[in-house]
């Protein structure tokens, strides 16, 4: 759990631990506990609230806001905003859909989170947030045995300690009364109460619900006939105990939401090698059009190399640079292909690592693939001792990567090239259906597109887009080794 203080008085819990770049991003929750503006209920409204929420898919984080003695009207309303920014400036490293915010608040804290998306939406910007750009209004409202209403019907002491006042004027309560607050920008609103609520009458809920359907604003409501305030799960009730579920399908179905699939990831592992300059030139706009990421392996060779082959078919130090820049892997193939002694090996690496890293000015790499394919203990030794991750061979044969159970310094993969197109495409089709992605990753090689150095491997450029497009369109996702 990251804790980030908002002031002296108020922080945000984040948990977004088990967060890494390789999954994808999910909708956020902010939780927000009641306690009458007086306290912070995080026993009952905050700890088992991400527990819950976060297995329905949710990133969550939990707002400690002022209270009691340490606020004031607008106080608790500027920590909430400023909650929400965080969250949105911060979506990618924490893997945040930033358009699918949503709040959920119980009691009082579910006049704050209701506040958010009314009250907010007509207060001057300046006047709660010094950030110009960032929105701060949620995607959706989650309300739990909210205190909404101002009038008769409302909780007295959650407005006295909102306003921090003892005596309460009527333009107070009116401003209190979230169901008067109500605007074309309010955001979808789920609400859930019971009859039985002694503390907070259900009766809010109603008039707020009815103040949004009167402004056609997104709304659904559940009353449950039995349970005092504060039932959190139910207690025992069943009735009560999916309102969880219910809340995330609204989520889902009446505000859009997308949430992750829980089905495993159809992932395999897209390939370049030699540094040809197509890779830049052709494949690259072609795996952005279909949303894929893939590693390019790169070498440079020696002078005798260049002065008896065209340096025009190699990719420059710019391109290379270009490539890491768009969020594709560069790994690195050994500089001029020679592997022998671990002594050459050793030399190989650092002198394409230095080239790498000082003229294309990228990080130093994590992935390799062996020269020509075959598997060479004496180089496997030195990717050990430098801690590569992952080193890719490269066969005929078309066998699967097994993360649990394969070495990864020795990666098997399939080498796709024209020749074997046809025969090849016809054998994924069949065996691509039936491969457990949960315990196995394909791992595709390809060269130049076209190849016009290695013309043995070389692949045409309409028949690389097609088997790409087939991939895409039939739910698979090509990744980088970086991405395993």
């Amino acid at each position: 759990m990251k804790e980030i203080k908002l002031n002296e008085f108020a922080k945000l819990e984040c948990f977004v631990d088990d967060y890494s770049q390789s999954q994808p991003p999910a909708p956020a929750l902010l939780i927000l506990p009641g306690g009458g503006y007086g306290c912070i209920c995080y026993a009952t409204e905050g700890g088992p609230m991400v527990d819950r929420f976060s297995k329905l898919g949710l990133r969550c984080f939990v707002l400690h806001y002022r209270v009691g003695e340490n606020q004031a009207y607008p106080d608790a309303l500027r920590d909430g905003v400023e909650a929400i920014q965080l969250i949105r400036k911060n979506a990618k490293e924490w893997g945040v859909i930033p358009d699918n915010v949503a709040v959920i608040g119980f009691s009082a804290g579910g006049h704050l989170s209701a506040a958010l998306g009314t009250l907010c939406t007509k207060l001057p910007r300046e006047f709660l947030t010094d950030d110009a750009t960032t929105p701060y209004i949620p995607n959706a409202m989650l309300l739990s045995f909210p205190v909404l209403s101002g009038t008769e019907i409302g909780h007295v002491g959650s407005m006295k300690n909102f306003f921090h006042k003892n005596e309460l004027t009527q333009e107070d309560r009116d401003l209190f009364s979230l169901e008067k607050q109500i605007t074309d920008l309010t955001p979808p609103a789920f609400l859930w109460a019971t009859v039985e609520d002694q503390v907070v009458p259900f009766e809010n809920s109603v008039l707020f619900h009815n103040a949004m359907v009167k402004a056609k604003r997104t709304a659904e409501m559940h009353i449950f006939p039995a349970g005092v305030h504060g039932m959190q799960f139910g207690y025992g009730r069943n009735d009560i105990a999916r309102w969880p579920e219910q809340a995330v399908t609204f989520l889902k179905d009446s505000c859009g939401f997308k949430f992750p699939s829980n089905e495993p990831k159809k992932r395999f592992v897209l390939s370049f090698d030699d540094a040809v300059v197509n890779h830049y030139t052709f494949v690259a706009p072609i795996l952005k059009k279909y949303g894929f990421n893939a590693t390019f392996f790169v070498c440079n060779f020696d002078e005798k190399w260049h002065s008896e082959h065209s340096a025009a078919n190699l990719m420059t130090s710019e391109q290379i640079r270009s490539l890491h820049e768009q969020g594709f892997e560069i790994g690195n193939h050994t500089y001029n292909h020679n592997m022998g002694t671990k002594e050459e090996c050793e030399r190989e690496l650092s002198a394409l690592t230095d080239y790498l890293t000082q003229t294309c000015v990228v990080p130093e790499p994590t992935s390799f693939a062996y020269p020509g394919g075959p598997y060479s203990e004496a180089m496997a030794e030195v990717l050990k001792e430098k801690g590569y991750k992952y080193a890719r061979t490269a066969s005929d044969s078309f066998v699967l990567y097994k993360p649990a159970e394969d070495d990864p310094l020795r990666v098997p993969a399939f080498s796709v090239c024209y020749q074997n197109y046809f025969n090849y495409f016809s054998n994924v089709n069949k065996i691509l259906p039936s491969i457990d992605f949960e315990k196995n990753v394909p791992v595709f090689v390809f060269h130049g597109v076209p190849e016009l150095e290695h013309p043995w491997v070389n692949m045409d450029p309409y028949h690389f887009e097609h088997f790409i497009a087939f991939l895409a369109g039939n739910g698979y996702q090509g990744i980088a080794f970086k991405d395993l």
